[in-house]
């Protein structure tokens, strides 16, 4: 029997012959290779709040959910716009994470358009860097200090300039909540989403409202039991964004008329004396 009277079955037996040397290949790949090389999806993550509202703190996390919380300063953390990325292994994801400086520092008269040129900044930053698309933009707000009114026209000011289409990918992290329970996150939500002054923005957040924390410093200082309870609240808080972070999300694209419009929402207000009276007109 030859194989030119059978074709077929001198395929098949090239077959047997070509999975055998795949797997002995792919053995030897496993074994002597010290590089391994994978495609991965990128997310660009945009970080917006008042100073000291633990937007650094929710990186330290994501990266090791055991940080302590570094002792409370004065001075915020972060002065200049950062970029910085990072990857989840298992599913190949790269977070590029874009902090903002810290706003809302008290005793600056010209507070509120100097933070909105902040923000534009950061995104100016972005762009150069060819980060033109958002995947998630999280507001951040502290536990401890609450939602205050700057926050509230912050964020309006940013949504109305950007476009509506940016509350599709915006969601509200509130921080500092490593010992709060499910009822007070419960009753957290529910005061936020009828808070007469929040309520007209509480839509604007569609990928929800999120919790954040760390192992507590006084806490740790003093090596109470409590610890215990805080690491399980926050690794289900670092898994629950984990998982928001690495949704498959149609990204928010940030255009230049966008920007210019920004850009002319702030020299108005700036122009106007807003900053002299500390007040943002917004209607």
């Amino acid at each position: 029997m030859h194989a030119r009277q059978f074709p077929h079955l001198a395929e098949v037996d090239l077959s047997k012959k070509r999975e055998h040397i795949k797997a002995q290949i792919n053995e030897a790949y496993q074994t002597v290779s010290h590089h391994k090389v994978r495609k991965v999806d990128h997310k660009n993550v945009l970080l917006i709040g008042r100073t000291r509202t633990g937007k650094s703190t929710i990186k330290k996390v994501l990266v090791d959910p055991t940080t302590v919380a570094d002792e409370m300063k004065l001075a915020a953390q972060t002065r200049t716009a950062t970029i910085e990325s990072y990857i989840i292994d298992d599913n190949a994801t790269v977070l590029n994470i874009i902090d903002t400086p810290g706003l809302f520092e008290r005793g600056s008269s010209e507070i509120n358009w100097q933070d909105n040129k902040a923000i534009l900044k950061t995104i100016e930053t972005c762009i150069a860097r060819e980060i033109t698309k958002f995947h998630l933009v999280c507001f951040c707000a502290s536990f401890e200090s609450g939602v205050h009114e700057e926050d509230v026209k912050a964020m309006k000011l940013l949504i109305d300039f950007l476009g509506p289409d940016l509350t599709n990918n915006a969601c509200l992290i509130v921080t500092r909540c490593e010992s709060k329970n499910e009822k007070q996150r419960a009753d957290l939500k529910h005061e936020i989403e009828n808070d007469t002054m929040f309520k007209p923005l509480a839509g604007y957040f569609k990928k929800g409202i999120l919790f954040s924390g760390t192992l507590d410093h006084d806490s740790w200082n003093n090596a109470t039991d409590n610890l215990y309870y805080q690491f399980e609240t926050v690794v289900s808080y670092r898994e629950k964004l984990i998982d928001l972070l690495t949704n498959n999300v149609e990204p928010f694209n940030v255009t230049e008329s966008n920007i210019t419009a920004y850009r002319l929402a702030i020299e108005e207000q700036e122009k106007s004396g807003t900053a002299k009276s500390g007040k943002c007109n917004i209607a």
